[in-house]
């Protein structure tokens, strides 16, 4: 930019320079020639003056009188006799023109008409390039030349008090451009550059405010979209995802920015829908996708910008809902058939009773037995119920506090003996002399600790041993139900805490289980920040290991 300005500078000064000089020289020229016959005229009027006082005092001037009948009577010499134009010399009494002789010389003739009738003629030469013409022509050259220095110092200052400025205003506006915020001009300059180079700065200043306040919107945007549990993206005009949030990078994976909606989740329900928005046609589509390894079920709206400009998606994962609906029909179904067993069950036999079944002492006493059987399990399973209801409400409290699990344990073992002694079983407890602590709630614990000895004792065969014990491991307390059992193979692990879920569902009726303990024990921990999982091997017997937190 620098070299760019000092030749236009430079060239502008040298043609404004020229065209001076030039105007100087051609205005100049006609003005000397004028003086210079201005000069010929004064001296041909002196020497017509000193002719008719008969002197000869400029040897440069030709004298030639002429008699009353335009006969020559003397001459010196000139540019030829001329006698012509006697009769417009004495009438006019004065003439002068210009005239030529043989060679092409230019002369300068004076004529005077006089008293007598004689004419006087004084002719002088012309000179071709005066003096002052030839001092002209030099002083106006040497000035071009001094003016043409002095326009290239010139343009070297202004160059330099220019350029410097510019180049500052130029990078702080190619700066600006970049996002540079900071940069300014700061400049000290009082004239026009100084004028501008605060304007800059002043614009740069509004820029920086605007450009924190769209920043600010803009982190407040994000802030409110990674704050949805919604996947949602925008895409441009041309179908581009240009804004997603930390909902959707979960769903879809990251790095979907640039790329198109049908290229970041694989749906042609969703690609429809983007076309027909794209389009100017709002709607909602239902579709699945893949992520993370799982089936998701996704209920996407998608919807058109104003003026056409792309289109906003989003994209709720329903996975859990349909997930919850189908266990709630599940649940209707189970809870269902496990109360219409019994149901059934006490019916049958009151109808047999009153139908004359009475007056049979023994089949009366077998009836009312099962009824009464029948009528118990009812109550465990509504008593089952009322207690996963409570363990999965989001109501019911727990208060946790520093519990001794060895005590509890001790405790839930004692109300067993009996039990486990008419099976033959022995019931073990292990480090019963140490004392550990967990942030429990008691109850809680309590009906864990109740539900996974009952489960061990009730698929435990006679002679079989249940061990229960507790441990510290670094921050955890690990408690563990282990029995001689006939084990649970892998294919029903991963379901055992599902409500109403059996492994050998005939068995279990048999021995009045209702396939809710487990799901209990696995809720009531869970509201106890824990955790439960079980180890078994077919014919090995079966571990319920339940981990809690340490208290101090």
């Amino acid at each position: 930019m620098t070299r760019s300005l000092r030749a236009r500078l430079l060239g502008s000064m040298f043609v404004v320079t020229a065209l001076v000089v030039g105007s100087a020289l051609f205005i100049a020229d006609p003005l000397v020639r004028t003086r210079a016959k201005d000069d010929v005229v004064r001296a041909l009027d002196l020497a017509a003056a000193d002719a008719l006082r008969g002197g000869d005092r400029d040897p440069a001037a030709h004298v030639t009188w002429i008699d009353a009948e335009g006969e020559i009577a003397s001459r010196t010499g000139g540019p030829g006799g001329g006698v012509a134009d006697l009769d417009h010399v004495r009438h006019a009494g004065r003439d002068l023109r210009e005239l030529r002789d043989d060679e092409g010389r230019r002369w300068l003739q004076l004529s005077l008409a006089q008293d007598d009738g004689r004419v006087l003629r004084v002719a002088r030469r012309f000179p071709e390039r005066s003096a002052a013409r030839t001092t002209m022509w030099q002083v106006l050259l040497f000035a071009g030349f001094i003016a043409l220095l002095a326009s290239a110092l010139l343009a070297e200052y202004l160059t330099r008090s220019l350029a410097r400025p510019l180049a500052e205003m130029t990078r702080a506006a190619d700066a600006l451009k970049g996002g540079d915020m900071s940069v300014r001009v700061r400049s000290r300059r009082h004239d026009e550059l100084g004028a501008l180079g605060a304007a800059i700065d002043q614009m740069a200043d509004q820029l920086s405010e605007r450009y924190e306040a769209v920043r600010r919107e803009e982190e407040r945007l994000r802030t409110i979209l990674d704050a949805m549990i919604e996947g949602v993206f925008v895409t441009d005009a041309n179908g581009r995802i240009v804004l997603t949030n930390a909902a959707l990078a979960r769903l879809a994976g990251d790095d979907l920015e640039g790329r198109t909606a049908v290229e970041a989740i694989r749906s042609a329900e969703l690609h429809g829908a983007v076309r027909r928005a794209t389009a100017g046609e709002a709607g909602a589509v239902d579709f699945e996708i893949v992520a993370g390894g799982q089936r998701r079920s996704i209920a996407a709206q998608v919807a058109p910008l104003e003026d056409r400009e792309g289109v906003v998606a989003v994209l709720h994962d329903v996975s859990q809902l349909k997930r919850a609906d189908a266990v709630r029909r599940d649940f209707v179904a189970n809870a269902s058939h496990e109360l219409r067993t019994p149901l059934t069950a006490i019916r049958g036999f009151a109808e047999t009773l009153r139908d004359g079944a009475l007056s049979d002492e023994r089949m009366a006493k077998r009836f009312t037995s099962n009824i009464a059987d029948n009528a118990k399990r009812l109550e465990n399973l509504v008593g089952d119920l009322i207690e996963l209801s409570k363990a999965e409400s989001p109501d019911s409290r727990v208060d946790l506090m520093a519990t001794d699990v060895v005590q509890a344990i001790a405790k839930v073992l004692r109300g067993f003996e009996t039990r486990a002694s008419d099976k033959g079983q022995q019931l073990e407890l292990t480090d019963a002399g140490v004392v550990l602590r967990a942030w429990a709630d008691a109850r809680a614990l309590d009906q864990v600790l109740l539900n996974l000895v009952d489960n061990a004792i009730k698929y435990t065969p006679e002679g079989g041993r249940i061990t229960v014990g507790a441990r510290l491991d670094e921050d955890k307390i690990i408690v563990e139900v282990s029995d001689t059992g006939p084990g649970i193979s892998r294919a029903h692990l991963d379901r055992i805490f599902e409500r109403f879920y059996r492994v050998d569902k005939g068995r279990a009726r048999d021995q009045g289980g209702t396939g809710l303990g487990l799901s209990i024990v696995k809720h009531l921990v869970s509201r106890m920040d824990g955790d439960v999982t079980v180890e078994s091997e077919v014919g090995e017997g079966t571990t319920f290991r339940v981990t809690l937190q340490a208290a101090a």
